[in-house]
């Protein structure tokens, strides 16, 4: 099995801000699938831009993999884990879920 590069590594990117309740629980799941795939997780605060504050401030957590966006508010299990195998498998191209 060939060793990912940084460009085949996967990007799971959550947008958010600090006491956010559904954030932090967001967070939390992400990181439950650590152990099962191997990605780099990002997290933007749309506090530090006011541009993003005002497009995101009333529908976070967002959740993109490898820029797709997979979750909104809560992140679904099945939903995200499918995801990950896409962006895993090179399927980087796939139809937002949303």
């Amino acid at each position: 099995m060939r060793k990912p590069n940084e460009r085949d590594r996967i990007r799971v990117m959550i947008y958010g801000k600090a006491e956010c309740h559904l954030c932090e629980i967001a967070k939390k799941k992400i990181r439950q699938f650590h152990d099962e795939f191997s990605f780099e997780l990002i997290e933007v605060d749309i506090t530090s831009d006011p541009s993003l504050y005002a497009q995101y401030a009333e529908r976070i957590p967002l959740v993109f993999v490898n820029g797709h966006l997979v979750a909104k508010y809560r992140i679904d299990d099945k939903t995200f884990r499918k995801a990950l195998k896409k962006a895993e498998r090179g399927k980087g191209l796939f139809k937002s879920f949303f």
